[in-house]
């Protein structure tokens, strides 16, 4: 079924990215044309992950790729700002020297849904979202955190699942998502809140560096 409707999805997208950049083309706003390139750059990415999925169904998964984790993560900062209230602070504390082999399109795309779980369960804010990370020996952490409610003690009880969810309209696929991402290359996923408030969630990921 994921294969399927990851074919059914190539198309259009393609069709939406050929439209932006014909817009590129024809605007002379340098400001507009650098969010064009960061959204044609999202649709790129989305691209990937759908070949990605139809490679796993072909038992072909992505393999691990040199990543430069600072680059990644402040591209992606970049990107998510159009998509938060203004009154949410978005910031990465990331040494210039994290390098890491891994599945790059996976490990943004589990990063993208962290933020945008942060964001969803902090409203319009106003609070604070932070990615930072550490390499300890051939483990890396890579933690997500933010100052809003905090997650649900049932779900800090029991994981995140599939289709289970507290917020109206939500599928519970984020969370279930990062941790089957984890699972596969070896790491592990590890929610937690913290004190007085707030929430965090750790990624502990082998780190090779090739």
């Amino acid at each position: 079924v994921a294969a399927r409707l990851a074919h059914e999805l190539r198309n259009p997208l393609a069709a939406v990215q050929m439209t932006l950049a014909n817009l590129r083309d024809e605007l002379a706003d340098e400001a507009l044309e650098q969010r064009l390139e960061l959204a044609m750059g999202e649709l790129d990415r989305l691209t990937g992950l759908l070949n990605l999925r139809l490679s796993e169904a072909r038992h072909s998964p992505e393999p691990p790729r040199p990543i430069h984790l600072r680059s990644l993560v402040d591209d992606l900062l970049a990107l998510v700002r159009y998509q938060v209230p203004e009154k949410i602070a978005l910031c990465a504390r990331i040494e210039d020297d994290v390098d890491c082999w891994l599945p790059r399109d996976r490990l943004r795309q589990s990063l993208l849904n962290l933020v945008l779980n942060a964001v969803q369960a902090m409203g319009d804010g106003p609070g604070s979202i932070e990615i930072s990370a550490q390499l300890d020996g051939d483990r890396l952490s890579i933690d997500v955190s933010d100052d809003g409610p905090g997650f649900p003690s049932e779900l800090l009880a029991s994981g995140p699942h599939p289709f289970v969810t507290r917020r109206e309209g939500g599928t519970g696929l984020g969370l279930a998502v990062v941790r089957r991402f984890a699972l596969d290359v070896g790491g592990e996923l590890v929610l937690e809140n913290l004190e007085p408030s707030g929430a965090r969630a750790r990624l502990v990921l082998p780190c090779s560096r090739g």
